[in-house]
C-alpha cells in the first residue's frame, strides 16, 4: 500500500498507518482446526503487490482481540533469511497458531509460528516492520512500523473494533477467510472494500501473482488476455471485459450490454433510440397493449395519452396537482374520498397517424386498449371480482379540468345523472402489483384493456368508443369507478397525465385501410413498373428487402389489395394498377 493517511474507523478508534505499501496481507483465516475447518491451523498470507522486491525479514505478524478495551497483543515474528525477499507478485504464508485437530494441513508455510490463537469471527490483524509487540492495551496501533492492517467483524458488536477505511473486512467463520480482491492486489486502505470472505486458499512463495495489469472483474487475469482467451466479451471493442460495464447498461440484466444486444439484432429496438423495446415495455416507457412482447407503435398502432384526466370525490374534482398527478377510483364506503377517475383524448390527434398511412378518412378502429400503470399504490385495496367498471360517454363538453380549487360542478353521488348517456364497456378486478423499479408496493405495475376488436364480440359501451374514433374529430371520453354493489371497499390509484413516475391513462389504437390501394410504387423508386410486380411477388414470399414499407401486419404487410390474406391476387392488383387500374 501507499504511504498512508489517517484510516477512517470508528468514532473511538482511529488509526493511521505508514510504510512502503509494496506488502499487504492479502489472506487472514482464523477458523483453523476447528469444528468443520478447511485447514487445520490459523494463518495470514502476504503478498508484493509491487514492481520491485521487498525483504519482509524482520518484521511480525500480530493479531488482537476484537471486542478488548484492553487488548494484549500475540506476535509471530518473521526471522530474516534468504526466503524473505519476495519477488514481485510473490506470496508468503504465515502460520500463525499451533495445528488443531480438524482440517487439511496448510502447504508449506514459510513461517511456522504458533504465537496467535486468531478468532474465527472476528479480529484485527497488523503486519509490524519490526519485532516489538504492540504495547497493550492500545486498541488502534499508529506508526510508521504498521506496515498493512486488517480488521474482520462486525462494527455493531463493539467500539473499539479498528480497521482501514470505511468498514472492516467481512465476519468470518471455520470454513472462510478473509481474500483480499483481484488475487491479493486491491488495496484501496478500505477493508470493507478490498476484502471479500470466501473459502481459504493458503500460498506461499512457490506462488505468485504480478499486479498492475487492468482487471476488472478482479478474477487475476490480466483483462486483455481473458478477451483474447474469450473467457470475457469485449461487444464494444473497448478492450473492458463487458461484465465491468453491465451497471447502467443492461437493463434486461442477462448479462450482455444493450448496444451490443441491438448491434446484433436491430428488431430489438424497433423505435431505433438505442434501447432495447423489452425494458422500455417494462418500464411502461413503451406500451405493449395485447401482450405479444412487441411495442405496440412498431407494429403501426397510434399509442396516446390523454389530454386531461380528473379524480372525481364527493365535493367535487379534485384540485391540482393531485387531481392531474393521480387517477383514483375509490368505492363508496370510503366517505368523502370515495371517487370515479375522467379521462379525455383529442381524437384527431389520436388518429393523425392512419390518416399518414392509410389516407384522410380511408381507414377503421380494428382495435382499441385502455392502457393504465398503477401509482401511489401502497394506499390501494384489491377488490372482488369484477368491481371496477370501464365507462364510455359522449358527453365531451363536461368539464373535467382539475381547477385550483375544488371544482363542485361534479359530485359523485350524482354519477348516473352528471354522465346520464354513459354505456358500459367491461369490469376488471383490481390487484395491487407486486412491485415496479421506484415505486412502492406495485407502483408502476401496468394493466392493459381491450375496448373494442374489430372481429370480436362487442357490447353497446364497445361499440361506441369504435364509433367516436371513427368520427376522427372531437374528443372521446372514458369512465372509471367501483361498482358499490359489488365491493364498496375497492380502491385503485393510477398515474395521472402529470405523474412524473408513470405514464398516465393511455389508448393505443390498431387501424386497416378501408379504401383501394392505387400506388402500385411498392420498391419505391418514384416510377411504377415492371420491378414493382417482381418485388410485390417477393414480398408475398416474405421477403421485404425491396419493398418500400415494414412489412407491419395489417399496414404494411405485402396485402397490396386490401383484402386480408397475402397471395397472388395482390401481385395481379399491382400488375393492374402498373396498367392504370386500381382493385
Amino acid at each position: 500500500m501507499n504511504m498512508k493517511s489517517v484510516i477512517g474507523v470508528l468514532a473511538a478508534c482511529g488509526l493511521a498507518a505508514a510504510a512502503s505499501g509494496q506488502v499487504v496481507m492479502s489472506q487472514v483465516y482464523g477458523g483453523g482446526g476447528n469444528t468443520n475447518a478447511q485447514y487445520n491451523a490459523d494463518f495470514v498470507e502476504l503478498h508484493n503487490i509491487g514492481n520491485t522486491s521487498i525483504d519482509v525479514g524482520g518484521w511480525s505478524v500480530q493479531y488482537a482481540s476484537w471486542t478488548s478495551t484492553n487488548p494484549t497483543w500475540s506476535r509471530v515474528n518473521i526471522p530474516s533469511g534468504p526466503t524473505t525477499l519476495l519477488a514481485p507478485g510473490q506470496y508468503f504464508l504465515v502460520k500463525v497458531s499451533a495445528t488443531g485437530a480438524n482440517g487439511a494441513a496448510l502447504p508449506t508455510p514459510d513461517v511456522d509460528g504458533t504465537a496467535i490463537a486468531a478468532s474465527a469471527t472476528n479480529g484485527k490483524v497488523a503486519l509490524v516492520s519490526d519485532q516489538v509487540t504492540i504495547t497493550a492495551g492500545t486498541t488502534c496501533p499508529t506508526g510508521a512500523n504498521i506496515i498493512d492492517f486488517v480488521g474482520y467483524g462486525s462494527t455493531g458488536a463493539t467500539t473499539v473494533a479498528c480497521f482501514e477505511g470505511t468498514g472492516p473486512a467481512p465476519v468470518l467463520s471455520n470454513t472462510t477467510a478473509a481474500l483480499r480482491l483481484s488475487n491479493g492486489c486491491q488495496e484501496s486502505n478500505n477493508n470493507a472494500a478490498d476484502f471479500a470472505s470466501g473459502a481459504p486458499n493458503p500460498r506461499n512463495t512457490s506462488n505468485s501473482q504480478a499486479c498492475g495489469f487492468p482487471d476488472c472483474n478482479n478474477n487475476g487475469v490480466d483483462d486483455a488476455i481473458d478477451i483474447a482467451n474469450q473467457t470475457s466479451q469485449d461487444c464494444n471493442n473497448d478492450s473492458v471485459p463487458d461484465e465491468c460495464q453491465l451497471s447502467g447498461l443492461d437493463c434486461n440484466t442477462n448479462g450482455q450490454i444493450d448496444s451490443c444486444e441491438i448491434a446484433a439484432n436491430g428488431a430489438l429496438d424497433c423505435n431505433n433510440n438505442g434501447l432495447l423495446d423489452s425494458c422500455e415495455i417494462r418500464q411502461g416507457i413503451l406500451t405493449d397493449a395485447d401482450g405479444n412482447n412487441v411495442a405496440d407503435i412498431c407494429e403501426g398502432a397510434a399509442v396516446a395519452e390523454c389530454n386531461v384526466n380528473a379524480t372525481v370525490n364527493p365535493a367535487g374534482i379534485r384540485q391540482l396537482t393531485g387531481g392531474s398527478d393521480f387517477l383514483n377510483v375509490e368505492g363508496g364506503s370510503l366517505g368523502a374520498n370515495a371517487a370515479y377517475g375522467a379521462a379525455r383524448w383529442d381524437i384527431s390527434s389520436l388518429v393523425n397517424r392512419f390518416n399518414t398511412d392509410f389516407g384522410p378518412g380511408q381507414w377503421e378502429i380494428t382495435r382499441a386498449y385502455f392502457y393504465i400503470q398503477q401509482s401511489n399504490a401502497a394506499f390501494t385495496v384489491d377488490s372482488l371480482p369484477d368491481a371496477i367498471e370501464i365507462m364510455h360517454s359522449n358527453l365531451d363538453s363536461i368539464d373535467i379540468t382539475p381547477q385550483a380549487a375544488v371544482n363542485p360542478a361534479l359530485q359523485f353521488p350524482n354519477f348516473v345523472t352528471d354522465w346520464n348517456d354513459a354505456q358500459y364497456i367491461l369490469s376488471y378486478t383490481f390487484a395491487r402489483g407486486p412491485g415496479g423499479s421506484g415505486g412502492t408496493a406495485g407502483s408502476g405495475t401496468i394493466e392493459s384493456y381491450q375496448l373494442f376488436d374489430l372481429n370480436g364480440t362487442n357490447n353497446a359501451g364497445m361499440a361506441a368508443v369504435a364509433a367516436d374514433l371513427n368520427t376522427a374529430t372531437g374528443q372521446i371520453t372514458l369512465l372509471l369507478k367501483v361498482n358499490d354493489t359489488i365491493d364498496p371497499f375497492a380502491a385503485a390509484t393510477y398515474a395521472g397525465r402529470t405523474n412524473s413516475a408513470w405514464r398516465g391513462p393511455t389508448l393505443v389504437l390498431w387501424a386497416q385501410s378501408t379504401g383501394p390501394a392505387c400506388d402500385p410504387d411498392v420498391n419505391c423508386d418514384g416510377s411504377a413498373n415492371g420491378v414493382d410486380v417482381e418485388v410485390q411477388e417477393l414480398a408475398v414470399g416474405g421477403d421485404f428487402t425491396d419493398y418500400c414499407q415494414t412489412g407491419i401486419p395489417g399496414v404494411d404487410d405485402g396485402d397490396f389489395n386490401r383484402d386480408g390474406a397475402v397471395n397472388g391476387t395482390d401481385v395481379e392488383a399491382v400488375e393492374n394498377a402498373v396498367g392504370g387500374v386500381c382493385p
